[in-house]
């Protein structure tokens, strides 16, 4: 499933395609500030939300964090 690719997906639609979307409706300029505002709280709510499932989850948390993208999947090289 989606968790296999990203750790976050609900974050990941909301952030990419729920608030563009917002932006396109009400095309003015200070629906821009929203999708910014937005990423950096969500940035600093990852961090502490991570920490949290290291804290349970250990090692696991480590190797799983390796195989898979944040927000977005991660590019294979």
């Amino acid at each position: 499933g989606c968790y296999s690719k990203v750790r976050h997906p609900i974050y990941s639609i909301f952030g990419f395609l729920v608030l563009p979307g917002f932006v396109l409706f009400f095309s003015k300029p200070l629906s821009l500030t929203i999708p910014v505002v937005y990423f950096i709280f969500l940035l600093n709510h990852l961090e502490e939300e991570e920490k949290e499932l290291y804290e349970i989850f250990g090692s696991e948390w480590i190797e799983y964090c390796k195989k898979t993208g944040r927000l977005l999947p991660k590019i294979k090289r």
